[in-house]
């Protein structure tokens, strides 16, 4: 344990302090340590702990709502003594759009941060109205977050530790996320996807475009001849990325890939 003397030294035990039977009663009463507080009973969490080689310990806690969708994580960074926080948030309709970039904050308590990002104009509490519009499937093109606080402070000029490697942490220009956009049809396939940072957007021309269609059989002949089977059982994506490159796809029934490759002059 932490209170410990002489860790350098190597001192082999037995497994277990208790009998084989394994009873509550048989385990030395110095060895058991009684729960009496919860840890926040007004929210629903879970604590992750692993160990690693020389004695190393990592914690994380993840907070999740009603609905058991992830809203929050903690992970502790044990080289710098940090706690580092990471937030997802969701569309009108449930689903997952917005992942913010991790970001260290002073302390190391394993704890919810609520209000940790913050909407740029208003300053109040960045939420599903500053990116999903009133109406259903509807997306607002370009959330900023405010930099007094959480991911958008971290990643800009206003970060209040700037020496050392801080000095070299890139200025996401109040875009510290990454972004998905779902097509209006209600099928959960993605339409657009943004990275972080203000070239990379949403709504800035750099996003991964993604398109569905039916195979063409003329298509399917020329790469796997006759026996290909008919169209109809193959579908066809199309992803154009950042750069403008684009990419086809080619995929069976059963969502296997069955060929993908580049397009283009």
């Amino acid at each position: 344990g932490m209170q410990g003397t002489n860790f350098d030294i190597r001192n082999e035990g037995v497994w277990t302090n208790a009998s084989e039977s394994g009873l509550y009663a048989n385990h030395v009463a110095t060895n058991i340590f009684h729960v009496t507080t919860e840890f926040d009973p007004k929210m629903n969490w879970s604590h992750q702990v692993s160990y690693g080689d020389n004695g190393e310990r990592f914690e994380s806690v993840s907070f999740v709502d009603g609905l058991g969708r992830a809203r929050q994580g903690v992970t502790h960074n044990t080289e710098t003594e940090q706690a580092v926080v990471s937030n997802v948030y969701y569309d009108r309709l449930g689903r997952p759009v917005i992942s913010d970039l991790p970001t260290p904050v002073n302390g190391e308590d394993l704890k919810h941060y609520p209000n940790f990002n913050l909407e740029n104009t208003s300053g109040t509490t960045f939420k599903v109205d500053n990116f999903d519009a009133s109406t259903i499937c509807g997306n607002i093109q370009g959330a900023q977050l405010s930099t007094t606080s959480g991911a958008s402070q971290y990643y800009s000029p206003n970060n209040p530790t700037t020496t050392g490697e801080n000095g070299l942490i890139p200025d996401a220009e109040k875009f510290p996320y990454s972004r998905v956009q779902y097509k209006d049809d209600l099928t959960g396939r993605v339409s657009k996807s943004s990275a972080t940072g203000y070239e990379l957007r949403p709504g800035g021309g750099h996003e991964t475009v993604f398109g569905y269609a039916s195979a063409n059989q003329a298509q399917l002949n020329r790469l796997f001849g006759a026996e290909v089977g008919q169209a109809s059982h193959y579908q066809r994506m199309v992803t154009v990325d950042a750069n403008g490159q684009i990419y086809v796809q080619y995929t069976d029934m059963a969502g296997r890939t069955i060929a993908s490759g580049m397009a283009g002059e």
